[in-house]
């Protein structure tokens, strides 16, 4: 019988039942589940009925002479999914335990990450962040993403949404495909705990007694009355910092978790009329009421933008959006430093009302969360992206992007020279600029919902010479007006 074969193939199988496809037309299928008062769990994207394979229900198939199979990804998947929820803490990460937890996710899967401490705090804790991609120890052309927790050292929740999500694209790689996409496909830099001395004694600010997310530098300087004495005077922000202006990494997108509220809080944080990329996120900043727990206007997320994302994959009650400034403004921040100085798309989440929710909670909440996230990272791969070189040597360049309609510059990687920058679907214009060569152009660039648009540059010198050309002859080069792939004797007088 094929209970019995089915039986035996599942043997090694949780007390679960396996989920099994009914391989009949979808029609047929769904009036025998209304005949036989059978629920199903989906219809997937086969156009087959999908149901759980309980042992009298797949008796009864065999009764009917009703085809099925055992939906081995489908198990997999999900036991692979018990497996990790039997694992989320009964208890909070303090500083001690999250670096143990680190270190065994990090060794367990040590082909698509590596543990790096990238600072330490002023009582001298290790400030910790995970690398994960395909390939943790090569510098790729692929998008870059940072993610942050814990900067509050209070507000505990944000913490366990970063790792939560951390673990969720780790144990998951080769499983989901969303993780596996991200792991294969973008570099992503995790610090769930950037405050370890606020996180050890529950206190927003940290050791010195200063509010860390103050103490970056916006357009407006820092937080002179909370932030401390100067701009990234402190050693936990100058970890963060040194992430870009010493590390080298570019991120196009960035999530900074906070708790205390529920909302997806976009820059900028310092004032309310300062051009940013508001299409990218919003389509109007005001909306329907009551907006939150503030009883404001919420801003309505644009079609394809990253507000949209991260709502549409969030469960979690009253989520609400806000541009940061409609809010309350701030300076110094996170956000506005990512955004102002390095063009990085960087957003505040509040992931809970309260800001330390009972540990009991953190399943429920994490869970809410966490496609949210994943939307939200694979919008990375809506961008307009490419390389910028040299014309002549093919040497990648330090170089500033610009799109046009946004008017915020981003920056090339110095190794690579690669560039990634997020839009919402439309038809933009794009320019690359180099100190020492000529800017370039391209128009009608055509971006649409998730997917990557690539744009090279090969930029000239600003001042170009015979001798500086006596390299392409006869071969092609940037002056090949004829464009039979070869600069002839014609050319370099024309140009001359």
């Amino acid at each position: 019988m094929q209970l019995m074969v089915l039986l035996i193939s599942v043997s090694i199988m949780a007390a679960d039942p396996p989920y099994v496809r009914v391989e009949w037309p979808l029609d047929l299928a769904l009036e025998l589940s209304r005949s036989y008062k059978f629920s199903a769990v989906e219809v997937d994207e086969t156009g087959s009925l999908i149901v759980a394979g309980d042992e009298s229900l797949l008796a009864l198939f065999d009764d009917l002479g009703v085809p099925y199979s055992v939906d081995m990804d489908r198990y997999w998947r999900e036991r692979a999914e018990r497996e990790r929820m039997k694992a989320v803490p009964s208890s909070y990460f303090d500083p001690s335990t999250l670096t143990s937890w680190l270190q065994n996710l990090v060794a367990s899967h040590p082909t698509i990450t590596e543990l790096i401490q990238i600072g330490t705090s002023v009582q001298g804790r290790a400030i910790w962040a995970v690398k994960v991609t395909d390939n943790p120890g090569l510098e790729e052309n692929e998008p870059e993403l940072r993610l942050i927790g814990n900067i509050h050292g209070d507000e505990k929740s944000s913490l366990m949404v970063c790792t939560d999500a951390l673990e969720w694209i780790v144990t998951q790689y080769g499983m989901a495909p969303e993780a596996t996409t991200l792991v294969e496909q973008t570099e992503m830099w995790f610090v769930p705990m950037v405050n370890p001395d606020g996180n050890n004694s529950s206190t927003r600010r940290n050791a010195h007694n200063y509010d860390l997310n103050r103490n970056f530098r916006g357009p407006e300087g820092h937080d002179p009355f909370s932030g401390g004495p100067s701009p990234f005077s402190e050693p936990e922000t100058q970890a963060i910092r040194d992430l870009t202006e010493v590390m080298g990494n570019r991120f196009a997108l960035g999530l900074s978790f906070h708790s205390g509220a529920a909302c997806f809080n976009s820059v900028w944080n310092y004032s309310v009329t300062a051009p940013a990329d508001l299409a990218n996120f919003f389509s109007s900043r005001t909306g329907g009421t009551p907006c939150g727990n503030f009883g404001g206007d919420c801003a309505i997320p644009s079609a394809n933008g990253l507000a949209e994302a991260y709502g549409q994959g969030c469960s979690y009650p009253g989520f609400w959006h806000v541009v940061g400034a409609d809010w309350y403004v701030t300076y110094g921040d996170t956000n506005d430093w990512a955004y102002d100085e390095w063009g990085t798309l960087d957003t505040t989440l509040e992931c809970t009302d309260s800001k330390t929710p009972s540990a009991a909670q953190i399943p429920t909440y994490t869970v809410q969360h966490r496609m949210g996230v994943i939307n939200y990272l694979l919008k990375a791969r809506q961008v307009i992206e490419g390389i910028v070189t040299d014309a002549g040597t093919g040497n990648p360049l330090d170089a500033e992007i610009v799109v046009t309609q946004f008017p915020q510059v981003i920056y090339t990687d110095p190794l690579l020279g690669d560039y990634h920058r997020f839009v919402v679907p439309g038809t933009y214009s794009i320019t690359a600029s180099a100190v020492g060569y000529l800017s370039e152009t391209v128009t009608d660039v055509v971006v649409v919902a998730d997917s990557p648009t690539v744009v090279d540059f090969q930029l000239l010198p600003d001042s170009i010479t015979f001798e500086s050309l006596r390299s392409y002859w006869p071969n092609s080069g940037p002056i090949d007006i004829n464009a039979n792939n070869r600069i002839d004797v014609i050319e370099l007088v024309q140009f001359l």
